[in-house]
């Protein structure tokens, strides 16, 4: 099918799509094609795509979900001309994506994947999961890519999953920006290879709300040749104010880090590393294992100065551990 109008299909009960081949042609005036606007809908083996001629710079979503449950599998995505959406927007329900491909493109002007709550769309129990999916390929320009990256999280309580996946090449941008206060993310059994650079914060993962107050748990991934302003991998800005029951929560454990690089290098700044909050329990940050590099590679702001992270790797392991990296089928979207 070679959609060039708006919407092409609207669900408002439950559906299914299978197989089909999306193209995204001149003239296309829509902001999305595919609106789950209720109900739930399953997307499985489609192809989206991008005319490459086409310039048109506007914003559009391939799949804007905003109903009760959209899942997507074995399904590939290539573009970048995204905008203010992503490839995939989720304002409401549930979002589970497994299985696939996003690619994208040089010049890229929005994520893969945004996840964002309407004003009285937040509940609690809604979960976000992204699984065994390849994130490759984007390149933001100097301008925006601080302001962007392969999945931007902007909704606050709803919990995120992400688990098996792989982030490569996120040029200029971290792979996952954090933008909401009170976020709930799970970053588990990932890879993340030689993202970052520009002016992003942190190479791997970005908190960048005003004020922090949430949880990410970041456990059993591999962090390669990622590249921040910050931190080569993790960086979260300050929670300057206590409140008891908002206090962030930062669980960052059994990683493994490799070659990973701050741009330049100073008391501020972290290879791996940099939490500058001062309200956390520096236990959570532990047992990583560290390739190449020293202790200083991980460090927190307290109040008026920074410190390293007593015990954030086991020392042990810094030389001699040999960490399997998994591989991607992209002819049959497993691994």
């Amino acid at each position: 099918y070679y959609d060039s109008g708006s919407t092409w299909f609207s669900s408002p009960g439950s559906s299914s799509i299978q197989w089909l081949t999306f193209e995204r042609c001149q003239g296309l005036y829509g902001s999305q094609l595919i609106d789950v606007s209720s109900g739930s809908l399953t997307v499985e083996g489609c192809n989206f795509t991008v005319q490459s001629n086409n310039s048109d710079a506007s914003s559009v979503a391939f799949i804007l979900s905003r109903g009760r449950v959209t899942t997507i599998q074995n399904s590939i995505f290539t573009g970048g001309k995204y905008g203010i959406f992503a490839g995939v927007t989720k304002s409401a329900g549930e979002l589970y994506i497994e299985k696939s491909q996003f690619i994208g493109i040089s010049e890229q002007t929005g994520p893969f994947i945004r996840l964002y709550s309407l004003p009285g769309k937040q509940m609690n129990a809604v979960r976000n999961v992204i699984k065994s999916t390849v994130f490759s390929g984007a390149s933001f320009s100097l301008d925006i890519g601080q302001q962007n990256a392969a999945i931007i999280i902007e909704e606050e309580i709803d919990t995120t999953q992400l688990l098996l996946n792989r982030f490569v090449n996120t040029q200029n941008s971290q792979a996952i920006l954090i933008t909401q206060d009170r976020f709930n993310v799970e970053v588990v059994s990932n890879e993340f290879d030689s993202n970052g650079g520009g002016l992003s914060l942190g190479g791997a993962i970005s908190i960048v709300s005003e004020s922090p107050s949430g949880t990410l748990k970041a456990n059993y991934n591999t962090f390669v040749n990622n590249k921040g302003t910050r931190a080569g991998v993790i960086f979260t800005n300050p929670k300057h104010e206590v409140t008891p029951i908002l206090i962030p929560t930062y669980t960052i454990q059994n990683n493994f880090f490799y070659n990973n690089t701050v741009v330049e290098v100073g008391e501020d700044n972290a290879n791996d590393i940099y939490i500058s909050s001062e309200f956390i329990a520096p236990t959570e940050i532990r047992e990583n294992l560290l390739r190449s590099g020293d202790s200083y590679n991980a460090k927190r702001w307290i109040g008026d100065h920074t410190e390293v992270i007593v015990g954030a790797y086991l020392d042990q392991y810094r030389s001699n551990f040999v960490f399997g990296i998994c591989e991607y089928d992209t002819s049959t979207s497993t691994f």
